[in-house]
């Protein structure tokens, strides 16, 4: 889907010739995603099939009614099973023609986009080749891009917060909170080096603040975390996208005070 980010951003990048054509294309996607949802249910439907109905149905409600949950697993696992079982009680040559559209709509993106991911393949080997397995990784997402090659640890502030664990809701997002304090001082006070592509004050700002707002996270102030692109050291070569920074000793040891000192 390429750079998805909402539907309401989709309709307005039509707008603008520059982005017109991706644009263009997720919705394209998009409803070719729904027509063979939509054809599949009225087969079923035709066909009395009430378990696969009720199954899509289940599924088509989960985003409603667990809404702390993320979409991987509705959508990406349990949704294909639905539709595997869908297309194999639908007739042979439908079920193959689906099958090579879908594989056409997923291979052509993929192989165009192959010269960009080897750049950026061998830009993030030459970049994490400057760190070694004590140094720490900071973003404000999941994981470093190439993570494989990335020999340190890794501090993500979504996925510390997001990824706690408990008996209820409450506790869930306590030990998510309790992870990314203990993981901003291991990163800050006990790494050799901290390096980022993301946590610089040219975009990181509002997306920690938000993270810090959406799970009441209050025990340190996440946007005195941000590294200002000004004192930020460049790491990856000249022309990457996006570069990767690290942290200068003073202003890492600046930040540890900073996290070991929290409420």
């Amino acid at each position: 889907m390429g750079e998805h980010h909402g539907f309401h951003g989709v309709l307005a990048d039509l707008r603008t010739p520059a982005t017109r054509w991706p644009a263009a294309q997720i919705l394209l996607r998009l409803g070719f995603s729904m027509a063979v949802l939509t054809g599949g249910a009225v087969a079923a439907w035709r066909r009395r099939d009430w378990p696969l109905l009720w199954s899509a149905a289940a599924l088509a409600l989960l985003p409603v009614v667990r809404t702390q949950e993320y979409g991987y697993i509705k959508f990406f696992i349990l949704m294909p099973i639905v539709l595997a079982i869908g297309a194999a009680r639908a007739p042979v040559p439908v079920a193959v023609a689906l099958a090579a559209l879908v594989l056409g709509l997923n291979a052509v993106p993929l192989l165009s986009d192959l010269p960009a991911q080897r750049r950026l393949y061998d830009d993030r080997v030459a970049a994490y080749s400057r760190a070694d397995a004590h140094g720490c990784w900071l973003t404000t997402g999941w994981i470093p891009p190439v993570s494989f090659r990335w020999p340190g640890s890794v501090c993500p502030i979504l996925g510390s917060l997001a990824s706690g664990a408990g008996e209820d809701a409450a506790s869930v997002a306590a030990a998510g909170r309790v992870a990314l304090t203990a993981c901003l001082e291991d990163c800050f006070c006990r790494s050799s080096a901290v390096f980022t592509d993301d946590m610089t004050d040219a975009t990181a700002r509002p997306l920690v603040a938000d993270s810090a707002r959406h799970f009441a996270y209050t025990a340190i102030d996440l946007e005195a975390v941000v590294l200002p692109l000004q004192r930020a050291h460049l790491v990856s070569r000249t022309g990457s996208a996006p570069a990767v920074y690290q942290y200068p000793n003073d202003e890492q040891r600046r930040r540890c005070g900073l996290v070991s000192h929290h409420q």
